[in-house]
Order: structure tokens, then C-alpha cells, then sequence
């Protein structure tokens, strides 16, 4: 019976420990009681990690622009042309043979994109599904930058992860600007995705960590209306922008102010040193 009744105790306690609310939890949590729920310090540090919305929107959608779908046709010569084939597109007359041959090059429509993936590559007719392979790669390496940028976060705080996928982000996509085949494009824009997918994860955490109560429903909302003006600024960036090249170092470069975060996080964390929170961020 006193077994019994031991492990009856145990139990209830254990049951009283998992219903207990976060409120309550985080009322004896000594960093949210010397930085409080929400003050001026949250406000600033939050406003600054949604700040890191813009390029993860731009270069999520980037792919839009890089390879818009342009129209074209065969570039043949008039000599050549096939009278009794509707679509030349993508086929063309061997001028000795007479036989239809697929076409070796192509003339593209330039009135709205001066250049794309699309145009300098020739990624039409047999190739054309090279542009979404392109974007299912870029979402794979933000699946996996989740990932292991999550686990890196845990293990050498949020800060040091956060700053590599920066760091990352930047050399990656103007490197995307500078390739010069597909096959180096590829691979850089997988580099790309995965800092985009660091950067998702790290910032979101680090939001969430340095607010409380009942405004980390408000913060982690408005945390992604940046992730949402990014998108629609996209279109006036392409609209004065129809290269694809300028237009990706346009959306990589801006990111260089980010580098401006390494000293002004340093300088916050003084107020969790006050309760020797040893986590870096």
C-alpha cells in the first residue's frame, strides 16, 4: 500500500507538471523575468530578424524571373523552312539531307526579358524541363537547410548558424549571377536554398526565444508580412531589371547589410548575460 500510494503521487505530480501552462512556465523562467514579455528590446530585435524575410522571399519566387517563359522559334533560314509542318519550334530541315533534324538554335522574344536561364541556355524543346528541376532542387536544399541548420542551432546557438547562412547566402547567390552553365547553376542555387532554409529557421527560433506570453501569437504573425512584401516587391524589381543575371545579384546584394547583425546582437546580449543565459544567439 505505501507503493501504492507513492507511486499514486508520483503520478498526479507528474500530471499536474504536464498541465501546466506556458504562462506559468515561463513565469519562473529567470530570462523572461529580467526581459519581460514584450519592451522596446524585443521590439527592435524582432523587427530586425523579419528583416531577413525580404531575400528569403526573393530568392524563393526568384526562380519566376530567371526563367520566365519566353516565346520562340526555330531560328531557321527561309530557305530552309518546313512548308507542311505547322510547329518549327523546335524542329528544322537538314539543308543537304532534307530530313527533319531538331533545331540547333533558337531565336527567343526579347520585348519583355532582355535574357533568362531560358534564353542563354536554350532551355526549351528537350531541355525544357531543366527550369523546374532547377526550383524542385532549390526547395530540396530548403528542406534540408531546415534541417541541419536546426540541428546546428541547438548545438551552437542561434546566432553563429543564423550568420553563416548569411554569409552563405551572399557568396552562393552572386556566384548563381556569374555562372556560366547550367550544370555550376545547378549546385549554387541547392548552396542558396539551403542558407534561405537556415536563415527560416534560425530567425523564427531566435523570435520566438526573446518575446513571451500571449505576444508570441502576435510577433510570430507579423514576423512573416516581410516574407510577404518581399513577393510583391519582386515585380517592381523586375520590371526595371529584365536580365538575369543583374536581377539576381540585385536580390543577393542587399543581403550585405546583414552583416551588421553579428555587432548589434553582441551588444543585446549583455541583458541575457545579467542571468547567465550561456545559449549564444
Amino acid at each position: 500500500m505505501p507503493d501504492d500510494t507513492k507511486q499514486e503521487r508520483s503520478d498526479k505530480e507528474r500530471r499536474a507538471d504536464d498541465n501546466r501552462t506556458s504562462a506559468e512556465m515561463e513565469a519562473d523562467d529567470p530570462v523572461h523575468k529580467a526581459l519581460g514579455d514584450f519592451g522596446w528590446w524585443q521590439f527592435w530585435i524582432t523587427l530586425a530578424l523579419s528583416m531577413l524575410k525580404f531575400p528569403i522571399a526573393w530568392h524563393q519566387l526568384a526562380i519566376i524571373f530567371l526563367a520566365a517563359r519566353t516565346p520562340f522559334q526555330c531560328d531557321i533560314d527561309d530557305a530552309t523552312a518546313l512548308p507542311n509542318v505547322t510547329d518549327t519550334r523546335c524542329t528544322s530541315r537538314d539543308p543537304i539531307t532534307m530530313d527533319v533534324v531538331p533545331c540547333r538554335r533558337f531565336a527567343y522574344d526579347r520585348s519583355v526579358f532582355q535574357e533568362t536561364i531560358i534564353t542563354e541556355w536554350d532551355l526549351v524543346c528537350g531541355r525544357f524541363q531543366l527550369s523546374n528541376i532547377a526550383q524542385s532542387v532549390f526547395m530540396l536544399g530548403v528542406l534540408i537547410g531546415n534541417v541541419l541548420f536546426g540541428m546546428f542551432s541547438d548545438k551552437y546557438g542561434r546566432k553563429i548558424p543564423m550568420m553563416f547562412a548569411i554569409v552563405l547566402l551572399l557568396v552562393a547567390g552572386v556566384g548563381t549571377s556569374l555562372a556560366p552553365w547550367y550544370e555550376l547553376f545547378l549546385p549554387l542555387r541547392f548552396a542558396t536554398a539551403l542558407a534561405i532554409g537556415g536563415l527560416m529557421i534560425s530567425s523564427f527560433v531566435l523570435t520566438m526565444e526573446v518575446v513571451g506570453g500571449k505576444w508570441r501569437t502576435v510577433v510570430s504573425t507579423l514576423h512573416h508580412v516581410p516574407f510577404n512584401l518581399g513577393h510583391m516587391s519582386m515585380a517592381l524589381i523586375s520590371y526595371f531589371i529584365r536580365n538575369w543575371r543583374q536581377f539576381q545579384l540585385a536580390i543577393t546584394l542587399p543581403s550585405l547589410f546583414f552583416f551588421t547583425y553579428w555587432c548589434h546582437f553582441r551588444t543585446n546580449n549583455k541583458l541575457l548575460r545579467i542571468v547567465s543565459w550561456k545559449t549564444e544567439f
